[in-house]
C-alpha cells in the first residue's frame, strides 16, 4: 500500500493505493474506497530530464512502511547515456524479458513481464526505436520508476 496527501483546488485528500495492476486499481481517498479502471499509464520521464539530470531514477520521499508490508530493495539506477528509458509503473519483480539488445520495437510492443502485488504484469515499451540497453535481469526485484530498458532513436 502507498499513501499519498494530495491539495487539489485547497481541498486536502488522503490517498491510500491499496490494490494496482496495469488495468485497475482500488483506492481508498478520504476513508471512501473506489475501485478505478486505468485507460493508460504514460512513462512521466522525459528524454530531456533524463538528459538533465543524468539519472532514471529518483525515488520521492516514500511513506514510513508498516511493519508487515514487504520491503522491495531495488537495485542501483544506471545512467542514461542516450536514447529513452521504460520505467517500472509499480514497485515489483522481472519475470521474463521478451527482447534483447539490437532488438527493433514499436511502442506498445510487450518488452517486459513484471510480478507485482502478486499479479504478473505486462510491461509494453511506451517508445519505438532499438533496444539499446537492458537494465534488469529475470529475478530483479525494482523499485517503481527504476530505468528498466534504455531504447535509441
Amino acid at each position: 500500500m502507498r499513501n499519498y496527501k494530495f491539495r487539489i483546488n485547497s481541498n486536502s485528500y488522503d490517498v491510500t493505493v491499496k490494490d494496482f495492476s496495469t488495468t485497475k486499481a482500488t483506492v481508498e481517498v478520504n476513508g471512501q474506497t473506489h475501485h478505478v479502471d486505468i485507460d493508460e499509464i504514460k512513462n512521466l520521464l522525459t528524454n530531456q530530464v533524463a538528459k538533465e539530470s543524468n539519472t532514471v531514477f529518483k525515488p520521492a520521499a516514500r511513506p514510513a512502511r508498516s511493519a508487515s508490508a514487504p520491503v522491495v530493495a531495488p537495485t542501483a539506477a544506471p545512467a542514461v547515456s542516450s536514447g529513452k528509458a521504460v520505467v517500472a509503473p509499480i514497485p515489483g519483480q522481472i519475470k521474463e524479458v521478451c527482447v534483447k539488445v539490437g532488438d527493433q520495437i514499436q511502442a506498445g510492443q510487450k518488452i517486459l513481464v513484471m510480478e507485482a502485488m502478486k499479479m504478473e504484469n505486462v510491461i509494453n515499451s511506451t517508445f519505438s526505436g532499438k533496444v539499446a540497453a537492458i537494465l534488469v535481469s529475470e529475478g530483479d526485484n525494482v523499485g517503481q520508476d527504476q530505468a528498466l530498458i534504455e531504447i535509441g532513436g
